[in-house]
C-alpha cells in the first residue's frame, strides 16, 4: 500500500448446502481514512454497490445471486 494511491480489494464468496441461495449481502468495513471508490466489474458482480467517496460500512448485495462455486 502507498499513501494516497488505490489499492484493489477481492472478496471470494463460496457456498456449501443444498438449497440455493435467495439474495445474498455483505458489508465490508475500511480502515480510517479509506474510501470506495469504484467496483472493477467482474463476472457476478452486484448490482447493488456504495457510491465513490463512501467510507464505510460499504454495503453488497444481490437481488437473484449468481451460482456459487
Amino acid at each position: 500500500y502507498e499513501p494516497g494511491a488505490t489499492i484493489d480489494v477481492t472478496v471470494n464468496l463460496s457456498f456449501v448446502g443444498l438449497d440455493s441461495i435467495t439474495t445474498l449481502g455483505f458489508e465490508e468495513t475500511l480502515p480510517a481514512g479509506w474510501q470506495f471508490v469504484e467496483m472493477v466489474q467482474g463476472e457476478g458482480a452486484p448490482p447493488v454497490t456504495p457510491a465513490p467517496g463512501e467510507t464505510g460500512p460499504l454495503a453488497f448485495a444481490w437481488i437473484s445471486p449468481p451460482e456459487l462455486p
